[in-house]
């Protein structure tokens, strides 16, 4: 339906995607179907109305967003303990929504400058200890990303609201990336983990969203 609009008409935007079969061998599967469409559902839902402060440079956040990349591994070098502040405020502020989850972030800190080796959540330090290789082995594995480098973070929840929660799991990750790589440090997000022993070493029983590490 086009829509007048200071007497030139506007089409309205088409938001139904056309489905393309690259390999012309999808089989819909019911129970994936059936979970989709069931986790679209939202409950209880409490909005978020107030808006983050950033405190980036317009010209070097741009540059930033321009030259983004995943980190396909660390060489064990440290970070400073204002870089990492900086980090941890920008991917706190608050994010825009009309079904705002709570979600929490859990710390390894394995080379930060002038801070204790351990893990944090939210800012509290919870344990001391080297927890490099831990963090490594929880990350499927992947030891170039959590162990070597030098911040690795687990983002948790017990929120119900699958869709809701994930995306803002998802907006925390791009903001770790941004804020880590405006400061010149690498950050790879990790999306397989062994779940459960993720919840072991927290001391949690939440659902495993996220992880991700940077470093250098």
């Amino acid at each position: 339906m086009a829509v007048p609009i200071h007497g030139s008409e506007v089409n309205a935007i088409e938001f139904a995607l056309p489905y393309v079969d690259g390999s012309r061998s999808f089989e819909k599967n019911e129970l994936i179907e059936q979970a989709y469409h069931e986790t679209m559902v939202l409950e209880a839902c409490k909005r978020q109305i107030k808006a983050p402060k950033f405190t980036y440079n317009t010209t070097k956040l741009q540059e930033t967003l321009f030259t983004r990349r995943s980190q396909r591994g660390f060489h064990e070098g440290a970070i400073t303990k204002g870089q990492f502040n900086y980090i941890m405020e920008m991917i706190h502020q608050p994010i825009l929504s009309d079904c705002d989850e709570e979600v929490s972030i859990y710390v390894v800190v394995n080379r930060v400058l002038d801070m204790p080796l351990g893990l944090y959540k939210d800012g509290t330090y919870l344990a001391y200890g080297d927890f490099a290789r831990k963090a490594g082995y929880l990350s499927l594995e992947q030891y170039s990303l959590s162990q070597q480098g030098a911040v690795a973070f687990f983002l948790t929840s017990k929120a119900k609201n699958y869709q809701a929660l994930y995306q803002k799991a998802g907006i925390i990750g791009q903001r770790l990336y941004v804020a880590a790589q405006y400061m010149q440090i690498g950050c790879s997000g990790i999306g397989a983990y062994y779940d459960d022993e993720v919840n072991e070493f927290v001391g949690n029983d939440d659902v495993v969203l996220y992880a991700l590490a940077i470093g250098k």
